[in-house]
């Protein structure tokens, strides 16, 4: 028999899970995610895509030698190209499991499923169970969000946090107030430690706190605390005050590479070595740091999108349709073990790298590409939609605040145009269509799910 203590324990953690969500909301995310584990159960390597390595490297080297470095004994040179956050999260699997990869990837793949349970809570309380069970679910059951949970990028970690923020700051647009302002702010503020892309958003968010100048002051305070901290490390480390090197990085190698491949017809691959070797030509002596290096790198990418305005907004363009309707085919293909071919040399297009040659090499996927299509379509109509039903509704603040967080990620992302961008935005996609279906009554009514 289990001993008393030990089952009590487990009775209460149980009840807490379900305390914050439905049994079903549990499973239903959870068991996709799961999936992905048990396939790449005996190959953990499969989790180690994108920047994984370089996250490793940076928790490596945090756990045994105390610096945030990439490189090794004896220089350990600073990193400033990627932000603390994600590998201090790694770093304690780094000092535990002797093979950490597989534990961080089904830890990533808990904190999804409690992500989806965070945002089941928000909405039930705002709008009751069957708002509750689109919005959770609009996340839950996304492809994209599930083939990237137990990857070890930082899309995950980010996702929670701005969950967290996101709700944090919900509860202050009624109740605003020092105190929540602060809880906002750090949370914001951690989720730029994780990925830079949101290091801004609380700029648009201070109107929040507009009659309030403490709690705005403070807001501020909390938010930047933390980057303005890495900020100075950085400076002292390299000379540059700089939050991160990937700015410079990622505008020349696909903003500035794409602009230039629109114009020329040339692929976008080709001009992400060029561009990149003309600065350094330059510069023959090498860098001191990447933070210069990257400050570099910004320069002249600035020069080139500023003489083609109308062919960066095109790019643009194109990478916004991207965000919002790419589904992650080769994703599908890689989890499942299928090999397909794909065109090395990127070229900026709306379909991506090769969606419809992939198709055309296996039909058998046009029904998933059709249906995960109009299900985000129909996602964003009723994200619309319940925008809109809040504004009318007299809930103008709350359709600002999710109207603004959706276009200030999108914004930004659309520089590059790569779908899992869209994984940040859609605890706000699933609010938009928990309000569209909301009970709501018209607004002289008595009773208002919305008022």
């Amino acid at each position: 028999m289990r001993p008393p203590a030990i089952h009590q324990k487990y009775t209460a953690q149980v009840r807490s899970l379900s305390a914050l969500a439905p049994a079903w909301v549990w499973l239903a995310a959870l068991l996709p995610r799961c999936v992905l584990c048990v396939l790449a159960w005996n190959d953990p390597q499969r989790f180690l895509r994108a920047d994984a390595v370089g996250y490793l490297a940076l928790a490596r080297n945090i756990v045994l030698h105390g610096a945030f470095s990439s490189l090794g004994a004896p220089s350990f040179t600073p990193d400033t190209f990627r932000t603390p956050g994600y590998p201090v999260f790694l770093a304690p699997f780094i000092a535990v499991f002797p093979n950490p990869i597989l534990p961080i990837a089904a830890a990533q793949c808990f904190l999804s499923a409690l992500n989806a349970a965070l945002i089941w809570r928000w909405l039930n309380d705002a709008w009751g169970r069957r708002a509750a069970a689109v919005g959770s679910m609009a996340v839950a059951l996304d492809l994209v969000t599930i083939f990237h949970a137990p990857i070890l990028i930082s899309e995950t970690l980010f996702l929670l946090l701005m969950t967290l923020a996101t709700v944090q700051t919900w509860r202050s647009l009624s109740r605003a107030g020092p105190l929540g302002a602060s809880f906002c702010g750090l949370l914001w503020g951690a989720s730029a430690m994780v990925r830079p892309i949101s290091l801004y958003l609380p700029i648009f968010l201070g109107w929040i706190w507009r009659r309030d100048r403490k709690a705005l002051a403070v807001f501020f305070l909390c938010a930047y605390l933390l980057p303005g901290l890495w900020v100075l490390r950085n400076w002292e480390a390299t000379g540059v005050p700089a939050f991160t090197s990937v700015g410079g990085m990622a505008l020349i190698r696909y903003t500035a590479a794409g602009v230039e491949s629109l114009r020329t017809g040339r692929s976008s691959t080709e001009y992400d070595v060029e561009l990149r070797q003309n600065v350094d030509r330059l510069h023959p002596g090498g860098y001191d740091n990447d933070a210069e290096q990257g400050r570099y790198y910004q320069q002249a990418a600035v020069k080139i999108l500023a003489s083609h305005p109308l062919l960066l907004a095109r790019f643009c363009a194109m990478g916004t349709v991207k965000i919002l309707g790419g589904t992650g085919l080769e994703m599908l293909l890689e989890w499942t073990g299928t090999r397909y071919s794909s065109d090395g040399a990127f070229r900026p297009r709306v379909t991506g790298q090769g969606t419809l040659a992939l198709l055309r090499a296996h039909p058998s996927l046009i029904p998933l590409q059709a249906g995960y299509m109009a299900a985000l379509m129909a996602l964003y109509l009723a994200a619309l939609a319940g925008w809109r039903r809040l504004w009318i509704n007299g809930k103008k603040a709350q359709a600002v605040f999710l109207t603004v967080c959706t276009l200030y990620l999108l914004g930004l992302s659309s520089t590059q145009g790569y779908y899992r961008y869209r994984i940040p935005m859609m605890p706000f996609l699933g609010a938009g269509a928990a309000a569209f279906m909301a009970p709501v009554r018209r607004p002289d009514a008595n009773i208002s799910a919305l008022s």
